[in-house]
């Protein structure tokens, strides 16, 4: 694991300079860069300023999906409708593309088969968002995606989320060439001093990602120091 820890209020700004540079990074090599978004609280601050940088390029950028809710692509609880308000606010550029996980009105199975054939071999970047239980993507917590692992793109369901979800898995994230987790706050601080307590992905599902950079701010720095030192006293 690579951590960057950021100024609370710089975080974001600074989150977004990182998921540009790897864009970049990728692009010395390549025509064009394929990005796997994510969606969530944290995604919703940094995309703005990506936003930004993203206009200064000429590049081609292919944007997909990691995971996204079964409902319309303009419900407010769809991370698609989420990236058009902040990372497309000003519209979809000549050189990006945005392909949707799913339409609103598709059989959720034949939408997550349909988008594993869709997705790139090997994502040049993968964005994920750290869960307050510990997960990435809609890969949850002894999660029915156990059972579906070799598969690229799954239907992803637990008790009590609000809306049935498609989800990238382990698969996916395994065969990208670089992987950015944003965690800001307390809380995923003190989810981020248990990734060494087991080595079950099924159980923190977030350890997938350990390879990555993670990209957090200093109130989930200390929160994670804090409950590290608490548990070795």
């Amino acid at each position: 694991m690579e951590l960057l820890v950021f100024d609370d209020i710089e975080w974001a700004a600074n989150a977004a300079i990182e998921i540009y540079k790897n864009i970049q990074v990728s692009l010395n090599d390549k025509k064009i860069c394929n990005v796997v978004l994510t969606g969530g609280r944290s995604a919703s601050k940094i995309y703005p300023f990506l936003q930004d940088l993203l206009n200064e390029s000429s590049d081609q950028i292919a944007f997909y999906f990691g995971d996204e809710r079964c409902v319309p692509p303009d419900h407010e609880d769809s991370n698609y409708a989420l990236v058009m308000r902040t990372l497309f606010s000003n519209g979809i550029r000549f050189n990006h593309f945005v392909y949707k996980m799913y339409n609103g009105n598709e059989d959720k199975e034949t939408a997550a088969l349909n988008y594993e054939k869709l997705l790139p071999c090997s994502a040049d970047l993968v964005i994920l968002s750290l869960g307050d239980d510990g997960h990435i993507a809609s890969l949850f917590p002894k999660g029915s995606w156990k059972e579906l692992h070799n598969r690229r793109v799954i239907c992803s369901e637990l008790p009590g989320i609000r809306h049935p979800r498609i989800s990238v898995t382990a698969k996916v994230l395994v065969n990208a060439k670089s992987i950015i987790v944003l965690a800001s706050g307390k809380n995923k601080g003190q989810v981020m001093a248990k990734l060494n307590k087991s080595d079950d992905i099924f159980e923190i599902p977030a350890r997938i990602a350990l390879k990555g950079t993670w990209v957090i701010d200093q109130s989930a720095f200390n929160a994670m120091k804090d409950s590290i030192d608490a548990n070795q006293k």
